[in-house]
């Protein structure tokens, strides 16, 4: 319809610094109601343009974002929250006062510090001092998931099969509402790609739908109940006040691969599968962007961590780290007759008791995976660094909810 002449008129005197061009429209396109028409038109093309422009420069800035969300970990059972604890007393003149976790191992010349990656992450970002949840973690969860405190999503502290008495007609067992939008479906609209490893309590069971792929991930790996077994997967049905089951048997097994039961050959500790299926959605998505088969720009991940929730097992490699460094902690307290670290013998044992007052076997175990879960978080960071994804990325860490009396 038109053309431009790109070559210079000769300089005005008066303009000599501007450039001047000619515009050369065809004769039918003279007269001013055909030329309102096409100025219209290119203005409607300039605005799609500049438009679409916009859209591509924002999804294109969108962070990544990796939210952990932790298990019953206490506030201070964080070492940058116990340091911070510990400073408090000893500027109230308590210059004795001490805590396992804010202790300082290297100054005695041992290579043991609790939460390092936490830690590290802490004095790297921004740590929100006014952070809040819900007494117990379904509800904080679905909470974070849905935007909305929990007395308006109807989910409590049930299990995934907990029967509401046939009062709600569209489902009837725990879960959030499919008629409610969770964060992942609001992601994937914005651009990006979602994936879940971990807890999905609160999500429901009841339909696919309640799911996480119906939910907006396009990929999961998940348990329903609040705590079930790390080696086995399995979970009682019989506790939540469902209705009889079809099976006399009182444990189902709890591990779900997209809306599918787990494969029945699947083994090993839990946590270890979660970090393993999050390792390889970081892949998956890198590898696929990379190659152009995405067009997808950023990735959500939520880890949903299973650790430190009851029942409490960790890999022994961990255990005997936390178990060495308790007992140097404890001192003589944490000793047997032998002089050897009596956390590492059967309590009930003349030759395993321990001479004082040592910790709780449960505290140990509790915090070996808490531990295990900072050495898991590292490996996280070390992915989307080898990525390149690090330096895009917006890693949110927070707990559920408390941790328990004595841990």
């Amino acid at each position: 319809l038109f053309g431009i002449n790109l070559t210079r008129k000769p300089k005005s005197r008066k303009c000599s610094a501007f450039r001047r061009w000619r515009v050369l429209f065809p004769a039918s396109l003279r007269n001013p109601q055909e030329m309102s028409k096409i100025l219209l038109v290119l203005v409607f093309m300039v605005v799609i343009v500049t438009v679409r422009t916009q859209r591509q420069a924002e999804r294109a800035s969108q962070p990544h974002v990796v939210l952990m969300v932790v298990d019953d970990i206490g506030y201070s059972n964080i070492g940058f929250n116990a340091k911070l604890i510990k400073q408090n007393e000893i500027d109230k003149g308590n210059t004795e006062f001490d805590l396992f976790e804010a202790h300082d191992f290297a100054a005695d010349g041992i290579s043991f510090s609790l939460t390092p990656h936490f830690d590290r992450m802490a004095e790297e970002g921004t740590i929100l001092r006014r952070h809040y949840s819900h007494v117990t973690c379904t509800p904080t969860r679905m909470a974070l998931l849905s935007g909305r405190l929990p007395v308006h999503i109807g989910t409590e502290l049930g299990e995934p099969n907990t029967w509401d008495g046939g009062y709600n007609k569209s489902w009837g067992y725990e879960g959030v509402s499919t008629d409610m939008t969770l964060l992942p479906r609001v992601l994937t609209d914005a651009g990006y790609r979602a994936f879940h490893v971990g807890k999905a309590d609160g999500m429901g069971i009841a339909s696919r739908a309640h799911m996480p792929l119906g939910r907006g991930f396009e990929d999961s790996l998940a348990f329903f109940h609040h705590g079930n077994d790390l080696y086995t997967y399995e979970a009682s049905r019989f506790d939540s006040g469902a209705p009889p089951a079809c099976s006399p048997y009182d444990q189902m097994v709890d591990l779900w691969d997209n809306d599918q039961p787990a494969p029945s050959n699947t083994t090993g500790y839990e946590e270890d599968l979660f970090h393993a299926r999050a390792m390889q959605q970081i892949d998956r998505f890198a590898d696929e962007k990379e190659s152009g088969e995405s067009n997808a720009e950023s990735m959500f991940l939520y880890y949903a961590s299973r650790l430190a929730h009851t029942t409490l097992a960790v890999p022994d490699a961990f255990r005997r780290r936390v178990e060495d460094a308790y007992c140097h902690y404890g001192g003589d307290a944490c000793h047997n007759h032998q002089g050897l670290c009596a956390l590492r013998f059967d309590h009930t044992s003349v030759l395993g008791r321990a001479l004082g007052d040592c910790a709780l076997d449960e505290r140990v175990e509790f915090l070996s995976m808490l531990h295990y879960l900072d050495h898991l978080a590292g490996d996280l960071r070390l992915k989307l660094e080898a990525r390149n994804m690090w330096e895009d990325t917006v890693f949110v860490w927070a707990g559920d909810n408390g941790g328990g009396t004595g841990l």
